[in-house]
């Protein structure tokens, strides 16, 4: 059923989608009066509508009812991720928000060869964020966070808790998280490397942040298929899946 993501302050009894989602919605869905769709809010709540009628530019709808949205992991993930090369980063938060992470942010360390200027990609990384959350029947579209540099992200992820991901780490991701999780905690941060990963010197100001040093395994992994396994992962051990 297709899903979009209305302001609440529109959600009434009856309500439009205009613009660029209006025209996928007629025209690549090819969507017909009497069909339904789900309207979000984008903070958790879900709205079932029936289509009524069209004009050029506008989908007219009628509300059905409200449903229960339980699309939302109860372990919230805030996934901190180095810049990559070329469209890695937009694959990553494409990714990010499909297993169910609630933020991202965006970081710059030692070994990025990408090195995006503040501002200058957010408002990208933010839509395919929302594209994501649409696709993958979200109920909230987490938040892109603007780019900021490793003392920031490292701070930032520190006062979550949670892990830096470490190639050279020797304590494994799946022994460790149970602990990380410890006394009923249900939010986690995992700080990521760029393609050449982190220096001894990174991962020790992150260990002295707070953050574990945690290892993935012996393979060694893409930056890009980094988050996806580690948010796999700790909704699994969470038993969120």
């Amino acid at each position: 059923m297709p899903r979009f993501f209305v302001p609440k302050d529109r959600l009434g009894d009856e309500t439009v989608i205009e613009g660029e989602d209006a025209r996928h919605l007629s025209r690549s869905l090819r969507a017909r009066e009497g069909e339904k769709l789900v309207l979000s809010d984008g903070e958790g709540d879900d709205y079932l509508y029936e289509i009524t009628g069209f004009t050029r530019e506008k989908v007219l709808l009628r509300l059905v009812e409200k449903l229960e949205s339980d699309q939302e992991p109860g372990l919230r993930v805030t996934l901190f991720l180095a810049a990559a090369k070329g469209d890695k980063t937009e694959f990553m938060i494409r990714t990010a928000v499909e297993s169910g992470a609630a933020a991202i942010c965006p970081f710059l360390s030692r070994n990025c060869v990408a090195r995006p200027k503040p501002g200058q990609k957010t408002e990208r990384w933010n839509r395919v964020a929302l594209e994501a959350a649409m696709q993958s029947g979200r109920s909230v579209v987490p938040p892109v966070f603007d780019v900021v540099d490793f003392r920031a992200a490292v701070e930032m992820a520190g006062k979550i808790g949670g892990a830096v991901l470490y190639e050279k780490a020797t304590r494994p991701f799946g022994k460790a998280l149970p602990e990380l999780l410890s006394g009923g905690k249900r939010e986690i941060a995992f700080l990521i490397g760029s393609e050449g990963g982190f220096t001894p010197e990174e991962a020790g100001t992150a260990e002295k942040a707070g953050l574990m040093p945690l290892s993935l395994g012996k393979r060694i992994l893409r930056c890009e298929s980094v988050p996806l396994f580690v948010m796999g992962a700790a909704l699994a051990l969470a038993k969120e899946i």
